[in-house]
């Protein structure tokens, strides 16, 4: 709840934290195309959020898009059962 709180309140520093992300950012990280560490979670445990912005920050600038943006897209790619095409 607080993290959508942040990012109602400034969102292109901050994202909603949700397992679904967390979820498919372990998974890109396990194909090897991260490019970076995972955030450590699991649905119903959770990563420390600030924790999580360290990880999930430089992933959206380096991919060129705002935090909130690559929140949808990781959520509906978990949604949609990460395929891999």
């Amino acid at each position: 709840m607080a993290s959508a709180i942040l990012t109602v309140w400034r969102p292109a520093e901050n994202t909603v934290l949700d397992y679904r992300a967390v979820e498919a950012l372990q998974e890109l990280a396990k194909r090897g195309v991260l490019g970076s560490d995972a955030p450590k979670g699991r649905q119903g445990a959770l990563p420390d959020y600030w924790a999580y912005l360290q990880i999930y920050r430089p992933i959206a600038e380096r991919l060129g898009v705002r935090c909130r943006d690559l929140d949808r897209a990781l959520w509906k790619w978990n949604k949609a059962e990460m395929p891999e095409q």
